[in-house]
């Protein structure tokens, strides 16, 4: 029997999409597009909901809560008129927005699927422009102190045996929820539905304002993003993809991480000072972290995380990691795979020589893959081989990575085999205080990659891995405090968490921090702050950041 879930559906559709993607320049159609996408997913993330697919010119997206999922329509609209208020009518976004609630299936690739999104759909099709329509099932089930709402009445509905009852949310009723003190944003902005993206909720929520929630959406994009990079980084995919630095994980320092991580509870560390080889990327942002003073992080974990940045393809410039750290094993990797450069490969022999666990996995898939040396899987294997005998846990993580994604692993009978055996080496990695190991596993339970997905567990090993300073955990640990997801919903200490991870450099955490500044949730509105963060993201090769930027011109 097919597993089923009872969920809350909205789905959008851009009115006019036809009509301007003819009127349009490509250009000015592509962007209109992005900005259309970014809005309404950046406003998706703050009501807990989960992006399910784009439908070129709408998207759907889902939520556990009934509430959550109609005030996330009437946000979507207010953000919507907040960017069309300086607008010439052509280069305007409007859009309908209806919602439904009712039991859905989901196929392998995480569509949605049976007669509640066909409802929705016949729903939407009836949704006037800028408005938001929903089903009596909505109606009966959500929070009607929250949301405002009037009978539009009975319809019979295409392909439904019966007919439904539609209601809608009446525009300029909504009261504007504001947190004590803050003052009123967007002065001279229309909301139809009282600017609701804008307003700032203290502490977890306590149904009087917006859920302060960031949703499942955000932490799960980088989540699964991470994910897809670590079960497919060792799959032959090293120094192959456009754009990227030397695939071999070898980033990290053969040096063990920091002693042992901070109390569980206060995983974030503060802003590290300048790692040994003065990074020339992005300066740390105007935003001071609160976060209580924790050992600092080292160069070795700070080029771990500049890894995974650069890997995961949140950051394009493929020379991100050698502006930042030019001295590591790992750039010269870099420069070996892409300039054949002699000298790298000379000082890659001398450190593995010595004894240097990443000198000695980067040449191990240099000559694995032919990145810059003659091919030979034998001299490859050696220097693999070495550097696993010396039972360093960043060893131990690489073998493990390698054991899951071996093309004969896929073969009958040994998946399972390999999975089992490559969990064991990771998780071996992390208990022998592998930040990567600890991230690794943070990502795979929390998302169900080769294990059952369990939030709980998720949070305990990223708390592990922001502990030992990895910004980019600390940006995804946010996410989990933001969505409540495996721990109470706290907006601060998720604000806590991006303030120190965009304090060391990291662009994931300035995007996301400056998104914060940019709606008021969580924290007071800056739209200067904002446009800040992103610009600095946005220079770390951040592509999400320049949709930022534009919309604060």
């Amino acid at each position: 029997m097919a597993d089923t879930e009872n969920l809350a559906i909205l789905l959008t559709d851009m009115v006019g999409f036809t009509e301007r993607s003819s009127s349009q320049s490509r250009d000015a159609f592509h962007r209109t597009l992005s900005d259309h996408d970014q809005i309404l997913k950046d406003t998706a993330v703050l009501y807990a909901g989960e992006w399910i697919k784009s439908t070129g010119d709408g998207m759907l997206v889902v939520f556990r809560s009934p509430t959550n999922a109609v005030q996330c329509g009437m946000a979507m609209q207010d953000a919507l008129a907040e960017y069309n208020h300086h607008r010439p009518e052509a280069e305007q976004i409007h859009i309908r927005v209806a919602v439904n609630l009712g039991e859905v299936r989901r196929s392998g690739d995480n569509d949605i699927f049976g007669e509640a999104v066909n409802v929705t759909a016949r729903i939407e099709a009836l949704t006037p422009t800028d408005e938001v329509y929903f089903s009596q099932a909505v109606y009966l089930a959500m929070n009607k102190a929250e949301v405002p709402s009037e009978a539009v009445g009975s319809r019979e509905l295409k392909g439904i045996p019966e007919p439904v009852t539609v209601y809608r949310v009446p525009a300029g009723e909504a009261v504007r929820l504001i947190a004590s003190g803050e003052p009123m944003q967007g002065a001279g902005v229309p909301y139809p539905f009282g600017g609701m993206p804008h307003a700032s909720v203290a502490g977890g929520g306590t149904g009087t304002g917006v859920p302060a929630r960031s949703g499942r959406n955000w932490p799960r994009r980088l989540l699964i993003a991470l994910a897809t990079v670590l079960l497919l980084l060792f799959a032959l995919a090293a120094l192959k993809r456009a754009g990227q630095p030397a695939r071999d994980d070898t980033a990290a320092a053969p040096s063990p991480p920091a002693a042992s991580a901070p109390r569980p509870e206060e995983p974030a560390p503060a802003p590290d000072a300048a790692p040994a080889g003065a990074p020339s990327g992005p300066s740390a942002p105007a935003a001071t972290p609160s976060t209580p003073s924790t050992p600092p992080v080292s160069a070795a974990n700070l080029r771990r995380n500049d890894m995974f940045l650069v890997l995961s393809r949140t950051v394009a410039d493929r020379n991100f990691f050698i502006k930042r750290h030019p001295d590591s094993a790992f750039a010269d990797g870099i420069r070996l795979a892409e300039q054949n450069d002699q000298a790298a490969l000379a000082r890659l022999r001398r450190l593995g020589q010595a004894g240097d666990v990443e000198a000695m996995l980067t040449l191990g898939l240099a000559y694995a893959q032919g990145r810059g040396v003659p091919r030979s899987l034998r001299e490859g294997a050696r220097w693999l081989e070495r550097a696993y005998a010396t039972g360093d846990p960043l060893a131990l993580w690489f073998r493990g990575m390698v054991t899951l994604t071996r093309p004969e692993g896929r073969q009958k009978g040994k998946g399972r085999q390999d999975a089992e055996s490559g969990l064991h080496w990771i998780e071996q990695s992390a208990r022998s205080g592998e930040p990567l190991g600890a991230l690794t596993l943070g990502v795979f339970h929390a998302n169900g990659e080769h294990v059952p997905r369990n939030d709980e567990t998720a949070v305990r090993w990223l708390r592990k891995a922001a502990g030992h300073g990895l910004p980019f955990a600390e940006s995804m640990l946010a996410g989990m405090y933001l969505a409540g997801r495996g721990v109470p919903q706290d907006t601060a200490r998720a604000v806590a968490l991006l303030e120190s991870s965009a304090g060391k450099s990291d662009p994931t955490g300035q995007h996301y921090l400056g998104l914060l500044y940019e709606r008021g949730h969580g924290v007071r509105k800056d739209t200067g702050k904002a446009r800040r963060l992103f610009s600095l993201a946005s220079e770390a090769g951040f592509n999400e950041a320049e949709a930022g930027l534009r919309r604060l011109r």
